[in-house]
This record gives C-alpha cells, sequence and structure tokens, in this order.
C-alpha cells in the first residue's frame, strides 16, 4: 500500500483518484484502489521490489505524470497491520489518535524535537517507524503534530493518518485476495 503526502490538501496538487489509480495500474500494480482523496491507495505490486524502489517508481511517475514532488511511504500489508494493532493508546484513545508513518532514517533523534511541544494531556510514543499521537483536543490544535510534519529531517518522510482512517484502509487491504491470505 502507499501513503502520499500532500495531496488535495489545501487546493494543492489536485489529482482525481481515479487518475491516480490508473496511473498506479500503469505501473504494473494490480488491484488498486484509493480511499478518500488524500493519497491512500491500496494494491499489489510484483514481490522482488523493495519498498525503496516502489517509492521512487511511485514518486516518478506522479512527478513525470502529474508534475508534482510528492512523497510517497509505502507500507506491506503486514506492517501496516501491526502498526495499527501496536498503538500504545487505551481504546478510549483510538479516536483521537493519529499515526505518523515515516520512510528513511526514523531515528529518535527526529522525534525528540516533538517532545518539548507535547501538550500535557497529549501523549507520544514511537515504536519503529510509525510514531504515534494522541490529541485529546484535536489535532488542529496539536503543536506536537505540527512539529512533526512541519520540517521533517533530511532523509526523513513522514505523513499522517488519522484512527478511522488507518481502519478504513485495514478493511481495503483485507479485501486484497492475495494480502488477505
Amino acid at each position: 500500500m502507499c501513503l502520499l503526502r500532500g495531496i488535495n490538501v489545501g487546493g494543492h496538487n489536485k489529482l482525481r483518484m481515479k487518475e491516480l489509480e490508473e496511473a498506479f495500474r500503469n505501473l504494473g500494480f494490480d488491484n488498486v484502489s484509493s480511499y478518500i482523496r488524500s493519497g491512500n491507495l491500496v494494491f499489489t505490486a510484483p514481490g522482488d521490489e523493495t519498498t525503496e524502489s516502489l517509492e521512487l517508481k511511485i514518486e516518478s511517475e506522479i512527478r513525470d505524470r502529474f508534475g508534482y514532488e510528492v512523497p510517497a511511504i509505502t507500507i506491506s500489508s503486514r506492517d501496516f497491520d501491526r502498526a495499527v494493532k501496536n498503538l500504545p493508546f487505551s481504546a478510549e484513545e483510538e479516536e483521537k489518535s493519529v499515526l505518523v508513518f515515516l520512510s528513511g532514517d526514523a531515528s529518535s533523534e527526529w522525534a525528540e524535537r516533538a517532545r518539548p511541544k507535547i501538550a500535557q494531556d497529549e501523549r507520544f510514543d514511537l515504536q519503529e517507524n510509525v510514531a504515534y499521537l494522541y490529541t485529546p483536543n484535536g489535532l488542529s490544535k496539536s503543536k506536537a503534530a505540527e512539529s512533526l510534519l512541519s520540517r521533517p529531517r533530511v532523509g526523513v518522510k513522514a505523513t499522517m493518518r488519522n484512527w478511522r482512517t488507518v481502519n478504513k484502509i485495514l478493511e481495503m487491504l483485507a479485501d486484497i485476495p492475495a494480502v488477505a491470505e
């Protein structure tokens, strides 16, 4: 699957999902579908491709076809499922939680710059290439969320998804025959 950063946000990088799905099919991906207009795509790809090669291929296609420089983060269905299941917050906190998916060198040093901005009632955790943030007062009021995405560290790509979106993507992944097995 692939998460694109900055698609159809604030009137920038406008893309129709049908056109984006077609671009993914042209790259040789099967079972392509998208969820909402913010660049959430599930697909099956040839088994011999690394996440890095998939990301480069997708970013290049979007640049060549649509003229946008858009970071792409690809995640296997197994890793995405594990990221969602590893949410370190309680069931009551799920709806106000976001997952920040990372690609590249997502060291604790990168995440540490958000810590001073975490409000007293917010919670933060970094596990491998996923940062988890609980924002009880809403994402738009979170200085930590802004810090995590505003200036990614060199070599780190980051994109954020809310709890509802990650669960919908899980449902979509389960519907793909090769992924559901």
